[in-house]
Formats: structure tokens, sequence, C-alpha cells
């Protein structure tokens, strides 16, 4: 079985790239479980800093819809995507992750793209959400993570219209740091600047924003001290 998943050890930090070119980066099982187990390795490792990036023209086109219907349940309706249980095992966050999007990325892709903690993109790439076209209902928790990545109100047009979005257009929202011809390029020059960074603050920073993301609402109780001790229990230096 061929590698879908190309890792590279660099100076300080992981470069991952999807390696799917001809499924346009779709997220199957196999590349889902490579994903699982880089994932895994890293933290287990101490690795602070990956850089996700993608081969051939197509960011990532979401999980792989063929794979996705294999699994459906009698009642025929479209199962729970494995790709979001990835997805949420980066709440809170166990490394700095740049994502670097060279091109399109469709639905589960787009939440793939926009988990980074910095998101470079090429000016050619564009979002698109496509559940209004395929008559279902986006997960819960995606629409959560793409709410605090996007925005509610862009988010909405995105589900409403079913349009791709420009990166132009986010780079305006705020929800990517910078556009650039080559994006990966500029991912891992950042990458090999981060980890000369204190790693415990970085993370630190990141996991009580996450905290804060948390517990913000109108409603919220406010987030208690040993909320925020427990998330820093696992990053600062002992």
């Amino acid at each position: 079985m061929s590698k879908e998943l190309c890792i590279e050890r660099r100076e300080g930090y992981q470069l991952w790239l999807l390696d799917r070119p001809t499924r346009r980066n779709a997220v199957g099982l196999d590349l889902l479980k490579e994903l699982n187990e880089a994932w895994q390795y890293a933290v287990e490792e101490g690795v602070t800093t990956v850089v996700l990036g993608a081969t051939g023209e197509v960011f990532c086109a979401g999980f792989d819809l063929d794979e996705l219907h294999k699994l459906s349940h009698s009642s025929g309706q479209l199962p729970h995507s494995p790709l979001h249980d990835f997805l949420d095992r980066f709440e809170p966050p166990s490394f700095t992750l740049i994502t670097a999007i060279q091109g399109p990325a469709y639905g589960g892709g787009v939440e793939l793209a926009l988990l980074g903690d910095v998101r470079i993109a090429s000016p050619k790439a564009t979002f698109l959400l496509p559940p209004a076209r395929l008559g279902i209902i986006y997960p819960e928790r995606g629409l959560r993570r793409l709410r605090e990545a996007l925005g509610s109100s862009l988010l909405r047009t995105m589900l409403v219209t079913a349009q791709p979005a420009s990166a132009t257009r986010l780079f305006q929202q705020g929800a990517l740091w910078s556009l650039e011809d080559d994006p990966l390029t500029a991912a891992c020059s950042l990458a090999a600047h981060l980890v000369l960074l204190p790693a415990h603050s970085r993370l630190g920073n990141a996991a009580a924003l996450e905290a804060v993301s948390r517990t913000s609402g109108i409603h919220a109780a406010p987030a208690q001290p040993s909320t925020t001790r427990s998330l820093y229990a696992s990053i600062l230096p002992r």
C-alpha cells in the first residue's frame, strides 16, 4: 500500500503533505489512518510545530465521498464523517499547526485548511462548502470550528450559496495570515522562525484561547482558574 501522507522531519519541525492528487487529496480511510498516526507520533515525541500542505493542484476535497457512501447506514442517510474525529484531536492544540493552502479546498478540506493556528494560502486558492448542493446538513461541531475561523456572516453566506469564496475574501476577513505565490515555502520559513520561540508560551496561549472560546457567550459562566491550569498542565515545563 502506497503512503498517502508524506512526512519530512526538518530542523525543529515536521512537514506533512497530503499526497493523493489523483483523488484531489480527498481524505479516505487510509490517509485518515496515516494522519492519526502522524498526530500520535508528534504528540508522543514532543513535536511543537507542524506544517501541513498538499501535493498537486487541490489542497483537499474533504472526506472521500466514495468511501463515505460505503459507510452509509441502512437508513440511506449520509453517515458521520470520520474526518471530524481527527479534527477534534486538535482541541486543545498539542502543537502549533501551520497550513499551506496551495489550491482549492472543499467541505471538510476547508475545515482542515482552517485548522491551522496560522494559515497561508495562494491567491488562487478557493474555499467551498457544498452541503446545500448535496442536500445535507453540516455537522454541528464542524460549524463551530468554521464559525470560529470565518465569522458567522461569511460562513452563513458560504453555506447558503454553496459558492466558492476566494482566498482574497478570507484574507480580508482575517481568516488567513497571508497570501503567497508559494505558500508552502512561506509556511516552512515561518515554522523555522517559530521553533526559536518558547513552545510552552505558544501552546499555552493557544490553550488559553481555546478555553476562552469554549466559555465565551452571553450566558456563559466565567472560566474557572482550574480549567486553564488543567490545559496548561501538559504544556508548561516542569
